[in-house]
């Protein structure tokens, strides 16, 4: 599918395409693309590790521990790309990485994830 360039919604490049009965005849449509009902559980995960980050400066493996601790799981769980630990391990650091100190990663004023949470 990648040579065909498919896009999503966005006009990104896809390789996953959506697709429905046609409302006429008999073919296909492109479909919506479905909301994850994961992603849901995922926020609520990541306020639960930002949460046990307050005041603290952590390394990134202090914060695969933490997610590893507050979601219960092994350490595979929080590597294995698309499980529910690794998004939310990817979601924290992208949300509280210090931009001075690569590779640490605190809670700020200016986190986008802890200022939703406070609202």
């Amino acid at each position: 599918m990648r040579r065909a360039l498919f896009t999503d919604a966005a006009a990104q490049p896809t390789t996953v395409l959506h697709l429905k009965y046609a409302r006429k005849g008999m073919c296909w449509e492109r479909a919506e693309t479905p909301q994850d009902p994961r992603a849901k559980q995922v926020g609520g995960w990541v306020e639960l590790v930002l949460e046990g980050m307050k005041g603290k400066t952590l390394s990134r493996s202090q914060v695969r521990d933490l997610v590893q601790e507050k979601l219960s799981v092994c350490l595979k769980t929080v590597y294995s790309p698309g499980t529910v630990a690794n998004r939310v391990w990817e979601t924290v650091m992208e949300n509280a990485q210090i931009p001075q100190v690569p590779g640490f990663y605190r809670v700020t004023e200016d986190c986008k994830v802890c200022n939703h949470m406070e609202r």
